[in-house]
Parts: structure tokens; C-alpha cells; sequence
């Protein structure tokens, strides 16, 4: 009885097929890791800061919608009378007053806002109230939730 060869060769085909869907796969997953991720500026990096600045004066708008409106908390702007409750009617809220309010206040001092609704508000209402800040020239809204 003679012996027979053996089959040394390899069946490459399906490590290869393997290996595309490994390389795909890390290059996409690498390219999701670098679009989720946050860039944070950290200053102090651990550490105490080396001087201490007196604290800035808030620019930040408090806009509260409720049931029955609009209510507002407005840092202190001189020399310009806005209002601290906007009522809601039958149609919403009156939009152009708050639009005003925020045009008039953007023009002494530069602004940021930050919305919230209470829990017996529905989020159309919310969205109108972030519409009349950014209608007024205000780019820099924050939606607050619970």
C-alpha cells in the first residue's frame, strides 16, 4: 500500500472574508468614537486655579413656561423694562412680545437662555417659547428638562 500525499494547502477564502468585515468594522466604529465624543477645555487639569477672578454677572435668561404662560427671570439689563410674565391666550402666548423683550435686551447686553416647561405643559408650548427667543436674535437657547 503506497501512501498518500497530504493536502497541505489552505482554504484561504473564508479568513479572508473575516478580515474585510474586521477592517470595516474598526473603521467605522473608530470614525463613531471620534463623532461622539465631547471636547472639554479643562483649564486647571486637577488643579486649583492659580488666580481668583470675582464672578462674573449672570446673562442668562430663565424662561419658565407654564399653563397660564411665560414667565421670566432676566439678569440685570439697564436701562430697559422687560417683562416678567408673558400671559398665554386662546391661540399660545403672545409671541412678539417676548421676541421684543429679547431684541431690546440683546441690544445692551449679550445673552444666553435657558427654557423649561413645568410638568402640566405640553412641548408644543415649549417649542413656541424657544421660537419667539431665537425670533428675537438669540442664539444661544438651552432646553432644561426634569
Amino acid at each position: 500500500m503506497a501512501k498518500q500525499d497530504l493536502n497541505t494547502e489552505l482554504n484561504l477564502t473564508s479568513m479572508i472574508d473575516l478580515m474585510s468585515c474586521l477592517v470595516a468594522f474598526m473603521l467605522l466604529t473608530s470614525v463613531w468614537v471620534h463623532v461622539a465624543a465631547l471636547p472639554a477645555a479643562v483649564e486647571s487639569k486637577g488643579r486649583a486655579p492659580q488666580s481668583v477672578d470675582k464672578p462674573k454677572e449672570p446673562n442668562e435668561i430663565k424662561i419658565t413656561v407654564t399653563k397660564t404662560g411665560v414667565q421670566l427671570a432676566w439678569p440685570s439689563v439697564k436701562g430697559v423694562r422687560l417683562p416678567s410674565f408673558v400671559r398665554r391666550g386662546k391661540e399660545g402666548f403672545d409671541h412678539d412680545t417676548l421676541t421684543e423683550a429679547i431684541a431690546q435686551a440683546l441690544a445692551v447686553k449679550t445673552l444666553t437662555a435657558s427654557v423649561t416647561g413645568t410638568n402640566d405643559v405640553e412641548y408644543g408650548a415649549v417649542a413656541e417659547a424657544i421660537d419667539a427667543v431665537k425670533a428675537g436674535g438669540l442664539d444661544q437657547v438651552f432646553l432644561l428638562t426634569n
